[in-house]
């Protein structure tokens, strides 16, 4: 419980840490895949979605976020005294003065599965992969600037938050066999830099376009232990966490937390993932000390 709550504690406290005392009134602008998707995937054509049980300990029915109740943005919302941000693509959502959620279920950086060699981009496109993302979001500026007028827009622009959360989906297809329905290659590590390169200039690209509109408070959730995910372990063939794409995420982690490749003057901070002990499967032989937890989970689409 003590860690849980410091956890809880730090991510909130990025918020206080961004906004400037005294300020009354911060937007909130929310980038990033599925961990952070208040539901937009509702509102697309031949897209995932949500049903029950999604949603049934909090909103009592499925709302297209990716559990059974609220996300982080809900919380930093609620702790910032705002409406919960509602999904951009939801129908009649017009006003834009609290922010807007424009994550996406399953969404990579890149707008196609794998552009390195030895692949060849997909006819698949990700629905809301970032650059899309980035193109809702100027759309908005446009819609905010006529609603508010140039200079009330501008400054709600730079008085926001920005949150995103990205990198995970690009890892995955990139070193997980049975997430990118293909044969990855041998991950080298000119490969692995060579691809971490791409990802982080997709998202360098569009954090400095943001810039450019006035965003001056970025917050970055880091990519979480992919290899540790039950499916993910199953599919490396051993009894431990997969590696390579382990590896790929702490890299990408350790790459973001320097921010060097930025070169802007804002106020960035990145929101870790919990430094908790690898959680045992609860019918493991012997288990028995729950104190850390207890990992309830099994492959499967459900």
């Amino acid at each position: 419980m003590g860690r849980s709550s410091s956890v809880v504690g730090t991510i909130l406290a990025l918020w206080a840490v961004l906004v400037v005392p005294g300020e009354c009134h911060a937007p909130f602008f929310i980038f990033g895949d599925s961990l952070l998707d208040a539901g937009n995937n509702q509102y697309l054509n031949n897209s995932h979605k949500s049903a029950l049980p999604y949603g049934e300990t909090f909103f009592k029915r499925p709302t297209g976020r990716v559990c059974d109740g609220r996300i982080v943005p809900d919380f930093l919302a609620e702790f910032a005294n705002l409406p919960l941000i509602k999904p951009y693509l939801e129908p009649g959502f017009s006003n834009y003065t609290d922010g807007a959620n424009f994550a996406g279920l399953q969404v990579n950086e890149m707008k196609y599965h794998l552009t390195l060699p030895p692949y060849k981009a997909r006819d698949h496109i990700m629905k809301l992969h970032l650059k899309l993302q980035l193109s809702y979001f100027e759309e908005m500026q446009k819609k905010l600037k006529q609603q508010e007028g140039e200079q009330k827009a501008q400054e709600l622009l730079s008085k926001a938050v920005y949150l995103l959360s990205m990198g995970g989906n690009d890892y995955m297809h990139a070193a997980m066999p049975s997430f990118g329905k293909s044969t990855p290659p041998l991950l080298t590590a000119s490969y692995k830099k060579q691809y971490m390169v791409v990802v982080l200039s997709n998202l360098t690209s569009v954090v400095k376009k943001v810039y450019a509109m006035g965003g001056r408070k970025f917050i970055f959730q880091t990519v979480g232990p992919l290899g540790c995910m039950p499916s993910n372990r199953i599919g490396s063939g051993s009894k431990g966490c997969a590696h390579d794409v382990t590896v790929l995420a702490k890299t990408h982690n350790i790459a973001l937390s320097k921010a060097r490749y930025l070169q802007l003057d804002i106020g960035l901070f990145a929101a870790e993932y919990a430094n908790l002990p690898l959680i045992k499967p609860y019918l493991e032989p012997g288990f028995r000390n729950y104190t850390n937890g207890a990992n309830f989970a099994s492959a499967g689409a459900g």
